[in-house]
């Protein structure tokens, strides 16, 4: 084996030597951005299940609203048409009032079994993201804590990741690659 074989070996065995530490940080540096795209992912889910349950109790506060106004309406209708039927000659005034009350009992109604119906859908939302309506309370103070945690991990791994690729940048093997290039030329 003649010198000049030996020293370009010598040269491609440093080359090897060489890019094994950039192929594993490059390795890493995927590994760390694999890692933070899943722990985004988790924060969305969770940030998601949050609205969920934000979303039905202020659903149910307005079912609660919408059943009271529609209770609201049928007893005035109630009480107006115990007035009319005990009135003689009722005025039209008064006939007037019963009619008006009794298109707010159609129109409460209407809006009442709109938000139960948003209600409901809101309900299968829970169940499909694998919440329950039972303790609401409980279950967003679990997942403010685990968005907190996620939050934290995600930073971590997102500065992590920051300086490992800026780390793989400031590396001198750009230098040392064209100085073995270099050394393989003069060969």
């Amino acid at each position: 084996m003649s010198i000049k074989e030996s020293a370009l070996r010598l040269v491609l065995k440093a080359k090897d030597t060489l890019s094994r530490p950039v192929q594993e940080s490059a390795k890493s540096l995927e590994g760390l951005r694999s890692k933070t795209q899943e722990l985004k992912k988790q924060m969305t889910t969770l940030e998601k299940q949050e609205g969920l349950l934000s979303s039905f109790q202020k659903q149910t506060r307005a079912v609660r609203e919408s059943g009271k106004a529609f209770r609201e309406s049928e007893k005035k209708v109630e009480e107006l048409a115990k007035e009319y039927r005990k009135t003689n000659k009722p005025t039209k005034e008064l006939q007037r009032s019963l009619n008006n009350a009794r298109r707010s009992v159609v129109s409460a109604n209407k809006a009442y079994q709109s938000q139960r119906a948003k209600l409901a859908e809101l309900r299968g939302s829970l169940d499909k993201a694998g919440l329950s309506t039972r303790n609401i309370a409980k279950q967003q103070d679990r997942l403010q804590r685990e968005l907190k945690q996620t939050s934290s991990a995600f930073q971590k791994v997102s500065e992590k990741s920051k300086r490992t690729a800026a780390a793989l940048k400031k590396t001198s093997f750009k230098k040392v690659a064209k100085d073995a290039n270099a050394a393989s030329r003069g060969v």
